[in-house]
């Protein structure tokens, strides 16, 4: 995020009242999502199936929604606790990142946690997902406390990025 005008601003989590800095999500939104995922998928498997008949991996993956087996495979991790493992109090942890692409560069913001257990907010910027972890690393003071799980979103009504 180039200048100050455009820096995440954060926002007090006491102003959502009732939530106390805990994200809560409602049966109903759970549903909703896992809703438009299978509607996502079988709109895909149509496609497939109208252009060009269904590939034999689409049909491998329809087939975890009938027996339950559903499988994945991942690479190893992109991002770890970096050079805070050689501070004084070590990083232990890194953990529940948001992620956004903007100008050209991919700005993560997550929760560390130290051996002390004191837990902040870190800030990577970075062009290529290889080169995250040797990323420099921006340990954000917004607090006395415990502060963690950020949240990052562009409000386009104020033009204003908003950490929360």
């Amino acid at each position: 995020m180039p200048n100050a005008r455009q820096m995440p601003t954060r926002v007090p989590t006491n102003r959502f009242a009732g939530v106390a800095g805990v994200c809560v999500w409602r049966k109903s939104d759970l549903r909703l999502g896992l809703i438009l995922i299978v509607k996502a998928f079988c709109l895909s498997s149509l496609l497939a199936v109208v252009f060009g008949g269904m590939t034999a991996h689409a049909q491998e993956a329809w087939k975890a929604f009938e027996d339950g087996r559903f499988s994945w495979n991942t690479s190893g991790p992109l991002i770890d606790v970096g050079p805070g493992k050689d501070a004084t109090d070590p990083h232990v942890s890194i953990k529940d990142p948001t992620v956004v692409f903007h100008d050209g560069g991919w700005h993560l913001f997550a929760t560390v946690r130290t051996k002390s257990g004191r837990v902040d907010i870190e800030y990577l910027r970075f062009t290529d997902w290889a080169l995250a972890n040797r990323a420099t690393r921006h340990v954000l003071a917004l607090h006395d406390q415990y502060y963690c799980a950020p949240q990052v979103f562009f409000f386009r009504p104020h033009r204003k990025w908003y950490l929360v």
